[in-house]
């Protein structure tokens, strides 16, 4: 077995035969990052040291034999928005380079709680805000399907790292698509949980402004049992979080998908999918009522109302506005630039009373989704128009509206994973988005996980190593 490709459940089972220990996966991690990190640029810190004294503590703890945690030995990569004892969150600005964060964000210590072991942080855009991944400080951050193409953003350097094989769950967040884009583009399986399951505490920026409740932190993997995995040990309060709820953690045994009501759709009405994309869709959909899935083509009404509810208002946190300007030092990526200039195409300064207006109507588009998902369990739809396309190709005001698949459950604040269903003629991976209404998480990833089972799910790309990064 490679430690490099093997699914986390896979590396807990051998470790726990006794065929592989938590020092043999943190070398093989570590040749893997000097070895594919040069050309793909997504680790921005990385610790060799930390992570062999981490994999000879989780070694001494089993030869104690002491119970093994759900993660044991698992290799984790950590966005670089989300705080890693050790490590800096940069947030990929100039200014945060250097101290170290003093704590765990609250899911990275469960994570560590769990056995996992924290490999290094990953590149972001500047404080998040673009759909790529590029930045003045570290650069940019390439497909490992394809260097020449975007891996998404802005949790593209944990899906490169996943992907490439240098960690086998990524932690990353997600207010607009930015952890279930980025898991389309390279392969893999994820979960923006339900808006309350999970605690923010150790983000930076952190989510406490208007429409906060768009930011879920979540796990991406290389397969949808992974992510399911990984999801429960995240959740509940944390006593310092207090959006968070506490509910029941999520078990994909209680979504059974025989029987499941699943509406589905190829185009929202703001940006329609290419042919390659509604291809795939449509076989998800067949994949999923051969496992005895009701499938419904329906839309729910009023979707195409997403972009204009995300783009017309947004809150003065991004590159347009002094508080950005001062924390990056004015110094920020041409990627992120260009996204701002993109997003405020669409933006408008807006009167109180019509601010007002303006969640009136969220609030109402929201109930309409409500009202929609009283018939269904599960809404199958694509994760983006397109697959990975080159990059900068997500960075201009037409091209940005494609995002607005994934932006709809963040209005929401409803659970929404992707699991690969299929590859483009260009042998990218072409994911599907899957989601459920409120506190449904459990759906989402029975959904996921029957799809992979039926269609083989992720395949790892063929490196190019020795190259690199442009």
């Amino acid at each position: 077995m490679d430690p490099c490709t093997a699914d986390a459940f896979d590396i807990v089972d051998a470790i726990g035969k006794g065929d592989l220990s938590a020092v043999q996966i943190a070398e093989a991690i570590i040749g893997r990052i000097q070895t594919a990190n040069p050309s793909i640029n997504c680790m921005v810190a990385h610790d060799p040291e930390k992570l062999r004294t981490r994999a000879a503590e989780l070694d001494a703890w089993q030869e104690d034999s002491k119970p093994l945690g759900p993660l044991h030995g698992v290799p984790l990569s950590v966005k670089d928005l989300l705080d890693a004892a050790g490590y800096p969150t940069s947030a990929g600005v100039v200014t945060r380079t250097k101290p170290c964060a003093s704590a765990n964000a609250t899911i990275v210590a469960r994570a560590e709680a769990a056995g996992a072991m924290v490999v290094g942080k990953t590149n972001v855009p500047e404080l998040g805000d673009a759909v790529e991944t590029d930045n003045a400080v570290f650069g940019r951050t390439s497909n490992p399907y394809d260097l020449g193409r975007t891996p998404g953003g802005s949790s593209g350097g944990e899906a490169a790292s996943v992907a490439s094989g240098m960690s086998a769950i990524g932690l990353g967040t997600d207010s607009g698509g930015s952890i279930r884009i980025p898991a389309h583009f390279c392969g893999l399986a994820s979960i923006k949980p339900t808006y309350g399951r999970l605690p923010r505490t150790g983000l930076f920026p952190p989510a406490i402004a208007f429409n906060h409740e768009r930011n879920q932190p979540g796990p991406l993997a290389r397969s949808m049992r992974d992510v399911a995995r990984v999801l429960p040990l995240l959740c509940g309060p944390d006593g310092v979080d207090p959006t968070v709820v506490p509910f029941a953690p999520p078990n994909p045994e209680d979504a059974p998908i025989r029987g499941m009501r699943i509406a589905v759709f190829d185009d929202n009405g703001v940006v329609p999918s290419c042919a390659q994309t509604r291809a795939v869709i449509h076989a998800a959909a067949d994949d999923l009522a051969n496992c005895g899935a009701q499938i419904v083509s329906d839309r729910p009404e009023g979707i195409a109302e997403t972009a204009e509810l995300m783009f017309g208002h947004r809150p003065e946190t991004d590159a347009r506005s002094p508080a950005f300007l001062e924390l990056t030092d004015g110094r920020i990526s041409q990627l992120v630039t260009d996204s701002a200039r993109a997003a405020r195409a669409y933006a408008r300064t807006m009167t109180t009373a019509e601010f007002f207006a303006y969640v009136e109507r969220l609030n109402r588009f929201r109930m309409r989704m409500y009202r929609f998902m009283a018939q269904y369990e599960v809404i199958l739809c694509p994760v983006l128009a397109s697959f990975a396309p080159p990059h900068r190709g997500l960075s201009t005001a037409p091209e940005v509206l494609s995002i607005s698949y994934t932006q709809t459950f963040n209005l929401c604040g409803w659970p929404s994973g992707t699991v690969n269903a299929g590859w483009s003629t260009e042998g990218l991976p072409i994911g599907v988005q899957l989601s459920a209404a409120p506190w449904n998480d459990a759906a989402v990833l029975s959904a996921g996980i029957a799809l992979e089972m039926a269609n083989g799910g992720f395949r790892a790309p063929k490196l190019q190593l020795g190259k690199r990064a442009r």
